[in-house]
């Protein structure tokens, strides 16, 4: 057993290492260079932002940028299920769901950072330009305002709510949407949902457990939260998805996780 953890620490130490000189600011900015700020992404070109984190554009380039949803979309996603992706942010898993569905599913995008919305439009437009995709900015959010806070990530890609704890960082106001109103604003039957909001997903599962009558399968990074005064832990997280939309965990890779409505034929899984 020691020896195996040994390797394993090893290994891991390999790879941040590799990870941290392949994807070094000087490295991203020579391949925002080479490819003038739109970068190869998995069989897609996907346009950053000028002027951006350059570690992104290295990220894009050599596939670890949400690596694990892209799996998970290829494995898990088909062309069955009209989609919603919640935290579209550039469209680099947006440009792999729109070409999976090929025309024959509809895609919605929701991202609440207006910075980055026009990018979004158009990678995802400019890389499956056939498909039916709707786009929609907004936060997930189930306070009942109009709009709230978010405080900007170090590379304006990610965003969170505010929480009064940051006031020193960039915010950025921004309006509310909740899940069952992107469904009835798209008409939506049955439908799958991919999703990356930053803690936000709590409010889902607790108010607004009816919208997921109709979710057939999900594709959710999950994170550890606080939700009215309730600290949510991944596992926690698991365990009230479960619990309140009755989807079971298919596959799961650290904190990024499969869902599908349990039925018969239905296996859990508990992959790290």
């Amino acid at each position: 057993m020691a020896s195996k953890v040994g390797t394993s620490g090893r290994w891991l130490l390999l790879k941040s290492i590799v990870t941290a000189i392949i994807c070094h600011p000087l490295m991203g900015r020579l391949i925002g260079l080479v490819w003038a700020n739109k970068i190869p992404h998995r069989g897609n070109r996907i346009e950053v932002p000028v002027g951006g984190d350059p570690r992104v554009n290295a990220m894009l380039f050599w596939g670890i940028y949400e690596s694990a949803e892209s799996r998970f979309v290829q494995r898990y996603l088909g062309n069955d299920l009209d989609v919603i992706e919640l935290g579209s942010s550039l469209g680099g898993v947006s440009c792999q769901i729109a070409k999976k569905l090929a025309g024959r599913k509809k895609l919605v995008c929701v991202e609440a950072n207006g910075q980055i919305h026009q990018l979004l439009r158009r990678n995802v437009l400019n890389n499956a330009p056939d498909q039916e995709v709707h786009f929609l900015q907004g936060a997930v959010d189930y306070s009942g305002k109009d709009t709230i806070e978010l405080i900007m990530g170090e590379n304006n890609l990610s965003s969170r709510v505010d929480d009064g704890a940051e006031a020193a960082l960039t915010k950025m106001t921004v309006p509310t949407l909740t899940l069952s109103g992107v469904l009835d604003l798209n008409k939506m039957g049955d439908y799958a949902l991919v999703s990356d909001i930053e803690g936000a997903e709590a409010g889902m599962f607790v108010r607004d457990s009816q919208a997921f009558s109709r979710c057939k399968r999900m594709l959710i990074e999950l994170h550890e939260t606080i939700y009215n005064d309730k600290r949510y832990t991944v596992q926690a997280l698991i365990e009230l998805i479960n619990a309140n939309t009755g989807m079971i965990l298919r596959d799961r890779y650290g904190s990024v996780c499969v869902f599908e409505k349990q039925d018969s034929n239905s296996k859990e899984y508990s992959q790290k």
